[in-house]
C-alpha cells in the first residue's frame, strides 16, 4: 500500500492543477476564481464538502502525528494551502508509512 501513496500524491497535484491551468494563465483574479467555485450550486457543495474534509484531516492528522511522534508535519498544511487536499492527504500516508517503516 505504501508504494500507491506517493503516486497519488503526484496525480492529486497534477490533476486539479490541469483543471485549473485556463484560470492560472489568464490570470484571473480572485473573483473569478470564488465566482466559479461558488456560485454553481454544485460547486458551491463540492467546495464546501472540500473545506470540511480538509479542516477534519488537519485535525486527525496532527493527532496522529503527534501520537507517533512524526515530526514532518508542518508540511502537511503548507501542501495543503498550495496545492491541495488531493495531495496533502496521500502524501501524509506516504510520509508516515514511511516513517513507520524506519523505526
Amino acid at each position: 500500500m505504501h508504494a500507491l501513496y506517493l503516486p497519488l500524491a503526484v496525480l492529486g497535484a497534477v490533476l486539479p492543477y490541469s483543471a485549473f491551468a485556463p484560470l492560472i494563465w489568464e490570470a484571473a483574479p480572485l473573483s473569478v476564481w470564488l465566482e466559479q467555485v461558488l456560485e454553481p450550486p454544485a460547486a458551491r457543495g463540492f467546495t464546501f464538502d472540500l473545506f470540511v474534509s480538509a479542516a477534519t484531516f488537519l485535525v486527525w492528522s496532527f493527532g496522529d502525528a503527534r501520537a507517533r511522534g512524526f515530526r514532518g508535519w508542518w508540511r502537511i498544511p503548507v501542501v495543503m494551502t498550495t496545492i491541495g487536499l488531493s495531495c496533502a492527504f496521500p502524501l501524509y500516508l506516504w510520509l508516515r508509512e514511511r516513517d513507520a517503516s524506519r523505526r
